[in-house]
């Protein structure tokens, strides 16, 4: 199903984190550096796959939004992303923060969602599961929520039991949490003029409407103390995939390596579009959890890949690398052929495959060479290339 509603998420990193600087952190929590990327950047990246959201509107604080500003500009060109954005300075507390993304929310948003920038586990499937049920059941307000699974008991200021609660009537609360825009925009305009104090938003609706809950992610965590890092990091072990493609000179497709065209190149024949680096790369994707070749993937004899971009084809197979639980880390790549001299391309090659895999420039080794007029290649009559993929997956799995 596909939202019809303008929907746009309000990502608050405002935070200063002062239970986790008390860890002795230099770093405020939203800012850490998880995976090449920011950590407030990765909840964008689940929002954006899941191709519900309109628009995200960042809440920095007043001394992080013009710095922001750049980075946030430079990671929507990098990973290609196509949503609107704004970045608005936050305030004092949460709540006042949610005020000021919420009055910079265009006129066309009607639902709106909420989302604590320190929850980067997010997937893209809760977020469009969570927006496609509160449409179709018409909701105010719709949090994720998880049991308690642990005893509760209630305490007085001595730290005496007072009683134990009913687990069963008890959840925690998650977010994102999703609302039409009038009914949160009311809401926080009641607990400002009331003076009241909420900590999380459907706390703030609970005075003037009903609010629908949807099962959450056991994963979904926040970080909250230094310590919550090492939850970050889960045992991985290394494995490597190998990949090897060939294509002769001659036919009708203009050379194309690494996504990247070769003025002055010989033409290809090819079934797709000929990329026979990015063939090789995928072979070698594919390689690191047993998933075949890519032609078993994508045979040569079916119309619907008769000139494909093979930046495609590389896509589908990162995909299912991705359920995989494969996570690439570095690529080493060799193109051989007699002519043209590729050098004054490798640059770009090596930059359009770094942000094909969303991995950083550096993680891309890209190499040319001859084989001195020896074989096929020497005689000029095609060209090949070799990959080898370095990726990671779960100590735990295979």
């Amino acid at each position: 199903m596909i939202a019809t509603k303008e929907t746009w998420l309000i990502l608050l990193a405002a935070g200063q984190g002062d239970r986790f600087k008390s860890d002795k952190q230099k770093t405020t929590k939203q800012f850490l550096v998880w995976k090449n990327r920011p950590l407030f950047w990765h909840s964008v990246k689940a929002f954006a796959l899941s191709k519900k959201i309109t628009g995200i509107l960042f809440v920095f604080s007043e001394e992080e939004k013009e710095k922001q500003k750049e980075e946030i500009a430079s990671l929507h060109e990098q990973e290609g992303c196509t949503f609107s954005y704004k970045i608005v300075a936050g305030g004092a507390q949460r709540q006042d923060s949610v005020m000021q993304g919420l009055l910079a929310l265009p006129e066309t948003c009607e639902l709106v969602c909420i989302h604590d920038s320190a929850r980067p586990f997010i997937d893209e499937e809760l977020c469009a599961n969570m927006i496609e049920y509160f449409e179709e059941n018409n909701c105010k307000a719709l949090i994720p929520i998880r049991p308690i699974t642990d005893t509760v008991k209630k305490i007085d200021e001595n730290g005496l039991v007072l009683s134990t609660l009913e687990r069963e009537s008890l959840v925690t609360v998650q977010t994102p949490q999703i609302f039409k825009k009038n009914i949160i925009l009311e809401a926080h305009t009641y607990i400002k003029e009331n003076n009241i104090a909420v900590t999380d938003d459907a706390a703030a609706v609970e005075y003037i409407a009903k609010v629908d809950t949807f099962l959450g992610l056991e994963k979904n965590k926040k970080i909250t103390y230094a310590s919550d890092v090492e939850s970050m990091q889960e045992a991985k072990v290394t494995v490597t995939g190998f990949g090897y493609d060939v294509h002769r000179f001659g036919g009708t497709r203009q050379m194309v390596l690494g996504g990247v065209v070769i003025p002055k190149a010989p033409t290809i024949e090819a079934h797709s579009d000929g990329d026979v680096l990015l063939h090789a790369l995928a072979d070698a994707i594919l390689g690191t959890f047993n998933g075949g070749d890519i032609g078993e993937h994508f045979p040569d004899n079916k119309e619907e890949f008769d000139n494909i971009a093979s930046s495609i084809l590389v896509k589908e197979v990162l995909i299912l690398a991705k359920k995989k639980k494969r996570e690439i880390i570095h690529v080493d790549l060799t193109v051989v052929m007699q002519t043209p001299k590729i050098g004054p391309h490798k640059k770009l090659i090596a930059k359009s495959i770094a942000r094909l895999l969303e991995i950083d420039e550096a993680c891309v080794n890209l190499k040319a060479t001859t084989e001195e007029k020896l074989g096929f290649t020497g005689e000029k009559k095609g060209i090949k290339a070799i990959a080898c993929v370095s990726a990671l997956r779960p100590a735990n799995m295979y």
